[in-house]
This record gives C-alpha cells, sequence and structure tokens, in this order.
C-alpha cells in the first residue's frame, strides 16, 4: 500500500484538494509517534489517508492509460493558442 501511496502524494487529485484533509494524518502520526510507535493499533487513524493516497496514484495511472499517454512522465506543457484558434473559439461561443 505504501508503494502505491507515495506516488499518490505527488498527484493533481491531492494538489488540487483541500490542504487541511493532508494535516489530519500528519497531527494524527506526530500524536501516536510520541507514544508508541510499534504497535499497529496505533497506526489505524491514519491508514484511511493511506488508502486514499494510494487510489490517487490508481485514478491518475488509469486515466493516462485512457488518455494513451506515458504513464511515467508527466504530460508535455500546454502550447499557447494561435490567434486563428482564438478567434474560431469566440465564433463558436456566439
Amino acid at each position: 500500500m505504501c508503494a502505491l501511496a507515495l506516488p499518490g502524494v505527488f498527484t493533481a487529485a491531492v494538489r488540487h484538494g483541500p490542504k487541511w484533509i493532508w494535516g489530519v494524518p500528519l497531527l494524527l502520526a506526530f500524536s501516536v509517534v510520541l507514544v508508541n510507535v510499534e504497535t499497529p493499533r496505533f497506526r489505524e487513524p491514519v491508514d484511511p489517508f493511506v488508502v486514499l493516497l494510494a487510489s490517487c496514484t490508481t485514478a491518475t495511472v488509469i486515466e493516462r492509460l485512457r488518455r494513451g499517454s506515458p504513464v511515467g512522465r508527466v504530460g508535455e506543457p500546454a502550447t499557447p493558442a494561435r490567434d486563428v484558434e482564438l478567434v474560431e473559439v469566440v465564433k463558436r461561443l456566439t
């Protein structure tokens, strides 16, 4: 689960989500580490957040496979639209 959760930290889903959600597992982890680090039952409150991160990784991989873009690299930067393309968009919208 950790192997899927670590790349999930760097996905767009995590970056665009609310930041306070990711503060909760950090606070839970820090409060437990000070008490006891070897008993798994103290880790249980953090596990749902690990599952969320792993699901972000899985969803990103599936989305990239559906689009046909390579999984291992981030997409190429967008090229700016030309004036002709902008005029076409404005015509379609009016």
